[in-house]
Order: C-alpha cells, then sequence, then structure tokens
C-alpha cells in the first residue's frame, strides 16, 4: 500500500487544501470495450473499438480498486461497452465490496439484465442504472428495435426484487419536441414499471454528424429544461418518483430572454449548490479530485472525451498515475470568473469547453486528441458560468 489517504496526493498542488474534504469520491470502471448494441449517439464506441490488448482480469481490477480505495475512491462506477458481456462482473463488484468500496452505481442497457442477476444486484446493494431514450419510437430510433422492451423488462425485473432503478434518458431533439403529455406519460410509464428515478442529460458525443442529427437546438433544449423544471415537483409528487436534470440542461441560460425564466433556472442552481458537500464536490473538472477513470486496458485516464492516459494501472504505481493526473487537472480558479455568481461552486467547470466550445454545438470530432499546445490551454482556461 502506498498511501493512507487523500492529503498527500495534493499537499503539493497549488489550493490543495479545498481538495481534501471528505466527499464522495467515484473510480469509472469502463468494463469492457464490447457491446451489443450500436447506439447512434453512443460518444465513445469508435474510441474503445480502436483499443488494443486485453481487457483486464478480474483479479487485476479488485486490486487496482483495493490501492484506490484509501486514497478516498471508494464508489465505483461502471461503465462499458456493457458490462453483462464481462464475465462474472457481479462477482467482481462483490469482491470490490469486501475491499471497502462503499456504493457502486451500474450503467447497462438491459438487454441481458435477466431475473438471476436482478437478485443479485439487490442482494449487493449495486444501484442499477438502466438507459433508455424516451418512449418506444425515440428510444428504439436511437438504440435498435426491441430495446425499449428489453430495457422495460429490465426494470420490471430490478423492482420486483426492490432493486430501485433509475433510468437515464439522453434528451435528443425528438424528446426535446414532445409536449407536455407526452413527456408526462413516459415518466408515468417508468414510474409504474417500477423505477425510482428518471434522470435526463444532454447529449454529449464526439462527432459532428452526431450532433447535427440527433441534437436539439439550444432553443429546444432550453424549452424542455424550463418545462420540467416548472413541473419536477408536480410530476414526483404525483407518480412517486424523482425527476433529475444533469447541470448540462442548465446551461442555456443565454438564450433566453425572460428575466423570470433565467432566474428560475438560476434558481435550480443554487439549490442543487446549497450544501457542503455539493459545493466541495463539484468545484472545478472533477478529473482526479473527484472522478478516476479507467479504461478496459487499465489506463488511467483524464476523462470519457479527451482520454488522455496517465500510466497503465496493471504495471505502473497507482498513487504515482493518480497524483500525475491531479496534479494537471486540479488547477486553482482565474480572475475572470471572480465576478461570476457561480464561481465559488463551479471552479471555471471543463476546461475542454473553452478551446472547443459547448460540446452540443461545436465541431469536437478528432479534436479531443490534443496537441501539446492546446492542452496547455486546456488546463490554463476555464469557462466563465
Amino acid at each position: 500500500m502506498e498511501t493512507t489517504w487523500i492529503p498527500c496526493l495534493f499537499s503539493e498542488i497549488p489550493h490543495g487544501e479545498i481538495l481534501v474534504e471528505n466527499y464522495n469520491r467515484n473510480v469509472i470502471w469502463e468494463t469492457t470495450s464490447r457491446c451489443n448494441l450500436s447506439c447512434r449517439h453512443c460518444y465513445y464506441q469508435k474510441q474503445l473499438e480502436k483499443e488494443p490488448g486485453e481487457d483486464l482480469d478480474n483479479e487485476t481490477i479488485v486490486d487496482i480498486v483495493r490501492n484506490l480505495v484509501p486514497m478516498g475512491f471508494d464508489n465505483v462506477q461502471l461503465l462499458g461497452g456493457e458490462p453483462f458481456l464481462r464475465p462474472n462482473v457481479l462477482t467482481v463488484v462483490e469482491e470490490m465490496k469486501n475491499c471497502g468500496v462503499k456504493n457502486v452505481l451500474l450503467n447497462s442497457n438491459g438487454v441481458l439484465l435477466d431475473d438471476e442477476k436482478a437478485e443479485k444486484i439487490a442482494e449487493l446493494g449495486i444501484l442499477p442504472m438502466i438507459s433508455i431514450d424516451g418512449p418506444v419510437k425515440i428510444n428504439d430510433k436511437m438504440r435498435g428495435k426491441g430495446t425499449f422492451a428489453s430495457a422495460l423488462k429490465a426494470i420490471m425485473a430490478l423492482s420486483s426484487y426492490s432493486a430501485g432503478p433509475e433510468t437515464y434518458t439522453v434528451v435528443t431533439k425528438w424528446l426535446a419536441r414532445l409536449d407536455y403529455h407526452q413527456i408526462e406519460s413516459y415518466i408515468q410509464l417508468l414510474s409504474e414499471a417500477g423505477v425510482k428515478a428518471v434522470n435526463f442529460g444532454k447529449l454529449i458525443t464526439k462527432h459532428l454528424s452526431a450532433l447535427e442529427e440527433f441534437a436539439p437546438s439550444a432553443e429546444e433544449l432550453y424549452v424542455f429544461s424550463s418545462f420540467l423544471l416548472r413541473n419536477k415537483e408536480e410530476l414526483e409528487r404525483r407518480y412517486d418518483v424523482e425527476v433529475c436534470l444533469d447541470e448540462g440542461l442548465f446551461f442555456p441560460i443565454h438564450v433566453m430572454d425572460n428575466a423570470q425564466e433565467q432566474e428560475l433556472i438560476r434558481g435550480e442552481y443554487d439549490k442543487f449548490f446549497a450544501s457542503d458537500v455539493v459545493r466541495c464536490s463539484t468545484l472545478g473538472c472533477t478529473a482526479g479530485r473527484k472522478n478516476l477513470v479507467i479504461d478496459p486496458k487499465g489506463y488511467l485516464i483524464d476523462c470519457v472525451f479527451n482520454r488522455k492516459k496517465f500510466g497503465n494501472l496493471k504495471t505502473d504505481s497507482v498513487f504515482q498515475a493518480v497524483k500525475d493526473l491531479v496534479t494537471e487537472f486540479c488547477t486553482p480558479p482565474y480572475e475572470r470568473c471572480i465576478s461570476c455568481r457561480y464561481q465559488p461552486v463551479c471552479g471555471g467547470a471543463c476546461r475542454l469547453l473553452e478551446i472547443h466550445g459547448r460540446l452540443a454545438e461545436e465541431n469536437i470530432d478528432e479534436k479531443l486528441v490534443l496537441t501539446e499546445e492546446e492542452r496547455e490551454t486546456f488546463i490554463n482556461n476555464i469557462t466563465v458560468c
């Protein structure tokens, strides 16, 4: 064991003292590069297909996580590909929990999730997150014919074992154009199937063609987001389900000309950032200080988009790789953010936006493999809220 606690990672970093607060830190493990679907808006499918070599074996990933837990990274999120294409993935989760992992979130398309897996998920206390991108016609257009039915079947299996499934819905232009009754019916259907929380998120992809074909305009995104914000409490009360919006859905404030509606969304920011825990955990770029990403081959990378490598955790020092990543990404806020009301909780947000603009509006295809000059800009610049 190379370290017993996180402060030694941050002690040499300017303003690093703010990073040692005891908030949740996450290991995002891309379990496999394989997937049983070909979703049209997948943000890293082609990238993972390019990676040579074998996926991490079960023993190695458990050993890696065992070394990360004392550094404060004691929550694990399982991504893919599709996690259930990895043999014995739930056995791996069980071993992780035995070595100190507190919480596990598993993202799945649900196609391979049967009763046996649902029972084991409930037994292990895993939070299952099922991807489903709207009503059947919209979902199957994006994810493939029959995938809505498969996702719903998985949700009901999980619910039958009181596993408390959540769903994640990417907001495409077709979803954003639904009327009130259609959106309400969608939420009602998921609630009746046993979903505990319906999460809506912004479409994020590396490929310009996907953005042009599937992404809503800023105005459409605003209309959809403001509708959910206005009706969130009523929908939650009526259907006994939590309705959640990723903060990316709050971004298009710049398209609003109605002061009252601007204040509505700003009010949501204020509520979201009300607690000290959230204030710490959302300061600036989360790479290193809140989230670590381990790709299927064992490389520690900064995020699922930029994918800069900081060593292979199969062979390199886990502590040194994490320290290198944290040192590069934990930069203090810059002066032009001082006047922003959200500077104390935003810290500059994602530096990638500074180079390429908003992810849903600019061509970032291939440009995410940054030159050294761009990387310097990435680290030393920030996006004003």
